[in-house]
């Protein structure tokens, strides 16, 4: 019973508690209303400590907006300072407006690559086995030159082809020519069938001389005319070699089915995949030539630059360890953005000039090194003539671009202008300004800040 007593006697404690909390928030929610929740414990109970404080902060406020160092005037867009001194404590400097020359350009990383007009991947024409390689990766080579020659079966039959044509053609022409001297002793039929027949063994030489020249060794039945049979042997034994060539090679020991690899212009072995004695097929590439007296300048343009390049427009490129910069311009443009990165491939091509003029071969010492990286600048239009102004100088203000020109000796005026050609440092603008005006820059930001803070005071949108 007693243990009953006690905890309802704490509920009742514990709900008096609670309506007494109720109460007071009440009543401090009646006074709030009545006094416009102005009041506080300095109206309350009076402090002279905290008036005094109070009094001494308002007037320092006040104090300071009297000694602004400026002010904007709405209406005429002049931004006012009280002094020059004020001028010079706020950091604002001007630069006179003058007309120079400012350039539009795409910036574009690229490469130097070998030029492929002038690129060759040699193989050899049928197959055959590696007899001796000549010229090794990094050698000079003249048009002409042998690279490897390479012993083909092939080669031989085509020779013992032509021979064989070669002598049909000379017997069945002695035989014509025999035939018409006693022709009125010869029937007719029998002189037509003379002329048919050597007709038909011209053609087989031809054939012959055509399948020589299509392994790229040169051949002309005319050159073997009164020759003997041995003579004839010998002329076609080492055909295709240059004559320096033939001269160290022994005929007697030597075979016939030689087929030279040869450069085909003037350039550097930059690739070799051949041995001695290796077997060879005609899809297999065994060498590599490259011209590198002119090269390419591969630039990948990015996707928002696509419509600014065109054929013919300058291209300056800097690689790292140049002093200079190369010129070129620009002599094709892909018809396809590259499917991985989405870029423009275009091209330019330049002359790969000797870095040092004494070296004497076409290895020398060449200014440009195929693969090597760089950055390319494509100038998409210039103006030579145009109102040019740092980056800073302009600001963006409502959906328009403004300066501020300086009017007077403590006077800026804002001034609403078009901004053309822009740079990484340098802006073209448009509009109301002349040639000397002066055109705040450095420390701008201090007028702009001004013009704001005045709309802000007006309660201007």
């Amino acid at each position: 019973m007693m243990k009953q007593f006690w905890m309802q006697t704490k509920r009742l404690i514990q709900r008096a508690g609670s309506i007494l909390t109720l109460a007071m928030l009440l009543l401090v929610g009646y006074a709030g209303h009545h006094t416009g929740w102005s009041f506080s414990l300095a109206h309350a109970v009076p402090d002279h400590k905290h008036s005094d404080a109070a009094g001494k902060a308002a007037a320092e406020t006040a104090a300071h907006g009297a000694g602004k160092d400026h002010e904007h005037d709405e209406n005429s867009g002049v931004i006012h300072f009280r002094s020059a001194e004020s001028v010079e404590r706020s950091g604002v400097s001007t630069i006179r407006l003058d007309r120079s020359q400012i350039s539009d350009m795409v910036i574009a990383n690229g490469e130097i690559t070998y030029d492929q007009k002038l690129m060759a991947r040699l193989s050899s024409r049928v197959p055959g086995t590696v007899w001796r390689v000549e010229k090794f990766w990094g050698d000079s080579v003249k048009a002409g030159d042998v690279l490897a020659l390479i012993e083909a079966t092939d080669v031989g039959k085509l020779k013992a082809d032509f021979l064989t044509a070669l002598a049909e053609s000379e017997t069945h022409a002695a035989n014509l020519a025999s035939m018409e001297k006693g022709s009125a002793s010869i029937p007719e039929r029998q002189i037509r069938l003379a002329r048919l027949t050597l007709r038909a063994s011209h053609i087989r030489l031809l054939n012959a001389e055509q399948a020589l020249v299509n392994l790229g060794l040169k051949i002309r039945s005319e050159e073997f005319a009164d020759l003997s049979d041995i003579e004839e042997a010998q002329k076609i034994h080492f055909l295709g070699l240059p004559p320096e060539l033939a001269k160290t090679l022994d005929p007697e020991s030597t075979t016939s089915n030689l087929l030279p690899i040869v450069a085909p212009f003037d350039g550097i072995v930059i690739g070799r995949d051949v041995g001695q004695g290796e077997v060879v097929e005609p899809s297999k590439p065994l060498f590599q030539i490259a011209d590198v007296r002119r090269m390419w300048i591969t630039l990948q343009v990015q996707k928002e630059d696509y419509q600014k390049v065109a054929i013919g427009q300058p291209v300056s490129f800097h690689v790292d360890g140049l002093p200079t910069e190369l010129k070129s311009q620009i002599s094709w443009i892909s018809t396809e953005a590259n499917e991985e990165t989405r870029t423009l491939q275009v091209r330019a091509e330049i002359e790969n000039t000797i870095a040092h003029p004494t070296a004497p071969t076409i290895a020398g010492r060449r200014l440009l090194r195929a693969n090597v990286f760089g950055t390319g600048r494509i100038e998409v239009q210039t103006k030579p003539d145009a109102f040019v102004v740092p980056n800073e100088c302009v600001h963006y203000d409502e959906g328009r671009h403004i300066i501020f020109v300086k009017t007077g000796e403590t006077d800026f005026s804002s001034r609403v202008v078009e901004c053309g050609i822009r740079t990484a440092t340098h802006t073209e603008i448009i509009g109301a300004v002349a040639e000397g005006d002066e055109v705040a820059c450095h420390g701008s930001h201090v007028l702009k800040s001004q013009m704001l803070l005045s709309k802000l005071d007006s309660g201007a949108p």
